[in-house]
């Protein structure tokens, strides 16, 4: 009898754990939602809140550092930095300003309105992280195997993305009171 009560639970366990989850974050403020096939984190937003996305450009091996703006529901690519200006950098002719010092190549005054969704394609030697609120997050520390990412924002909790990554048994990270407060 034990055993079977036991077996019984586990296919509830995923919807248990999203319940509890959902308990402790606020659930009616807008998230930052970076994911891969194996896991998921959350940062809750707030309006006019800034994160940098840094990484080695793999074709110059130079650092770059994308910084984007959380403003009405949407992402925005706000600037640029790069010591090295290579193929597939995200410049626009006639878009922002270039500022130059400091062995630094800077796009300022950007204001590009990005899909709502944003792909990486995230290879292990180039370093990806995700600044958000001073903090900065190995994308491959949260899931070493995956090299496609999606950043996003959804306006509330996204409760069955939730729901769906831990009845996979996926990495699921909330990483509230670690930034993304203005």
């Amino acid at each position: 009898m034990y055993r079977r009560a036991k077996f019984c639970l586990l296919p509830a366990l995923p919807g248990l754990l999203a319940l509890a989850f959902m308990i402790s974050a606020p659930v009616v403020r807008p998230y930052l939602v970076v994911s891969s096939e194996r896991a998921v984190a959350l940062w809750p937003l707030r309006e006019g809140v800034a994160f940098s996305l840094s990484y080695i450009h793999s074709v110059n091996r130079a650092p770059v550092r994308e910084d984007y703006l959380y403003r009405n529901g949407k992402i925005f690519l706000a600037g640029l930095t790069v010591q090295d200006f290579g193929a597939g950098t995200p410049f626009l002719s006639g878009e922002g300003r270039w500022e130059y010092g400091g062995g630094e190549m800077k796009l300022a005054g950007l204001e590009r309105e990005m899909p709502p969704v944003i792909y990486l394609h995230a290879w292990p030697g180039n370093g990806y992280r995700l600044l958000v609120g001073g903090k900065a997050f190995a994308l491959d520390s949260l899931d070493r195997e995956s090299r496609l990412w999606e950043i996003r924002t959804y306006p509330r909790l996204p409760v069955r993305l939730l729901a769906e990554y831990l009845r996979r048994g996926a990495n699921v990270h909330y990483l509230a009171g670690r930034g993304c407060s203005r």
